[in-house]
């Protein structure tokens, strides 16, 4: 299965320095976190989810493969959760400023 959430974001409320967002913005803490939400047990950086970012001035995009066997409202709501947490990251390490940001998180299921 498949499944997205996108998210045009206002980066007036960033508060970090960088002029956009990159993927080291993501240390591996982060993408541990990431992979744990898209875990069947929910665990802290399983081996069994993968997760790429590919980031450019005006867009970021989290891709997250995972064998979950949860329900489409689980996943959804997962994806809700991630771009929270996605956004506060972006939010941290990005300069304020008025150019918007689209922030999409695709999801790749067995």
């Amino acid at each position: 299965m498949f499944y997205n959430e996108c998210s045009r974001f206002d980066r007036r409320a960033c508060t970090g320095s960088r002029n956009g967002p990159d993927s080291l913005m993501f240390n591996s803490y982060d993408i541990g976190k990431l992979k744990g939400m898209f875990s069947n047990n929910e665990q802290y950086n399983d081996s069994a989810v993968s997760v790429s970012v590919k980031a450019g001035y005006y867009d970021l995009t989290v891709t997250v493969s995972s064998d979950l066997d949860k329900q489409d409202s689980w996943c959804r709501w997962k994806l809700l959760e991630a771009m929270d947490y996605v956004k506060e990251i972006v939010i941290q390490n990005c300069r304020s400023d008025s150019t918007p940001l689209e922030i999409t998180i695709e999801l790749y299921t067995a």
